[in-house]
């Protein structure tokens, strides 16, 4: 149902605009609340970690205005969304936050995109992959931009445009998940899956190095996009989607589909599984890791969307903890791949994440001629619990959700505020254990 507070919430925004973003009401009660971030112009929500204090650290983007080259915003708040510190990373070019993670030492590591021309459109823009080390105060400890090139071995040959997707840490480090692609960008074979291995220190482990390879040495043609590596002993899973249209295994077709494939020791192929319907395209958004209680394995949330694009939706599956790379093996899936039946061809964005008892997934839902912001909880069988939506007169945009220890609902949005063509904010949101701003 439609949380009526919110709009609410909404009035007194636009009577307090002039003032600082983030105190632009009082929340209700410390256990429920919606705060906005971001100063001037227009912020996206991205991404959030919870320290053991219950203070939050977010990210987002942040663009002043139409003119402006993006900056990564972050920012900590503490555990009743009231804010401590803010800051805006950026450098000559664009600047993108894709992920957050905490370290074991108690510092973030931010991951992100640099831009290294001034081309914004998707054939000619070039990025590197961005890793910036920071403090609990915010304080800039290091930080590393590293590329690629056209060689496979990323030795020689002209620069490559690589999107991250996310940073998972490993034993010795951490494995940037994205894709690379040609610049100017092909109209086909147009990117493919990359994934990136640094050590403790942010030092790349380079091609040539002959510790790890930075792409899976079979090959892809289409469009592809590794979306996490997560480890698993000495091995790793690579988890994204493609539309491969060269397959020698089912199916067979060119439409986009989930993909699940193997990683030795130093990269070498394990083999791989392809998840999605022959009739619609499936891309992979986001991957959590299901607690051992539930009988562990892993959480892909993506979206569905029809050939024709007159029908979306989310896209969900959980996988085993102990993938076979066999294309017709039942007992990779302890929850067969199921739909939310939203309807919206609008569904921009998905993100699950896995609690002790169940899986809470958020996206976006069609309201008349705008998107409001969905979060649903499902049994482990995938039956709903609840499903609520949040927003107002112009479109909203969804963001990872989780719950916190207490049995809170803490996720991250953007939402657009003043009207349709108002300014675009990041939304934090605190909820009830049944997903509601009330007590």
């Amino acid at each position: 149902m439609r949380i009526g507070l919110i709009f609410l919430f909404f009035a007194v925004f636009t009577l307090l605009i002039s003032c600082d973003t983030q105190n632009s009401f009082k929340a209700p009660d410390e256990n429920y609340f919606l705060k906005y971030f971001g100063n001037q112009g227009n912020q996206q929500g991205v991404d959030f970690i919870v320290n053991s204090d219950g203070s939050i650290i977010l990210i987002g983007n942040s663009r002043a205005s139409v003119s402006s080259d993006q900056q990564i915003y972050v920012a900590k708040a503490d555990a009743k969304g009231l804010i401590i510190w803010e800051k805006n990373f950026g450098g000559k070019f664009e600047d993108e936050a894709k992920d957050i993670e905490l370290l074991p030492d108690g510092n973030i590591l931010v991951l992100g995109n640099t831009d290294n021309n001034d081309f914004k459109d998707e054939i000619n823009r070039e990025r590197d992959v961005l890793l910036l080390k920071l403090g609990q105060d915010g304080s800039k400890l290091d930080s590393v931009k590293q590329g690629l090139t056209s060689d496979p071995f990323n030795v020689i040959g002209n620069p490559t445009d690589e999107d991250a997707s996310s940073i998972s840490i490993i034993t010795d480090g951490f494995i940037v998940a994205g894709s690379k692609a040609l610049v100017p960008k092909p109209l086909i074979n147009r990117s493919g899956f990359m994934h990136m291995r640094f050590r403790n220190d942010l030092t790349w482990v380079a091609d040539n190095s002959g510790q790890w390879n930075t792409e899976p040495v079979f090959p892809l043609n289409g469009e592809s996009k590794t979306i996490r590596v997560l480890q698993s002993g000495t091995a790793f899973y690579a988890m994204g989607y493609a539309n491969d249209n060269f397959r020698t295994t089912t199916p067979l077709t060119s439409d986009f589909n989930f993909i699940v494939y193997g990683l030795g020791p130093v990269a070498g192929d394990l083999g791989k599984i392809y998840i999605g319907d022959i009739s619609s395209n499936e891309r992979l958004a986001s991957v959590s890791v299901v607690p051992t209680e539930l009988g562990g394995g892993y959480l892909l949330t993506g979206t569905t969307r029809t050939l024709n694009n007159t029908n979306g939706d989310v896209y969900m599956l959980r996988l085993s903890g102990t993938i076979v790379f066999d294309q017709f093996n039942t007992s990779n899936f302890l929850l067969n791949p199921l739909t939310l039946g939203l309807g919206n061809p609008q569904v921009i964005s998905t993100s699950g994440h896995s609690t002790l008892f169940s899986f809470l997934i958020t996206s976006e839902k069609r309201n008349g001629n705008s998107n409001d912001i969905l979060l649903t909880k499902r049994e482990v069988n995938g039956n709903k619990v609840f499903e609520e939506t949040f927003g107002g007169v112009g479109d909203d945009f969804s963001g990872p959700v989780q719950e916190l220890a207490d049995g809170h609902i803490l996720m991250i949005g953007t939402m657009t505020l003043g009207g349709i063509d108002g300014q675009t904010k990041i939304a934090l949101i605190k909820l009830n254990s049944d997903g509601r701003l009330a007590p």
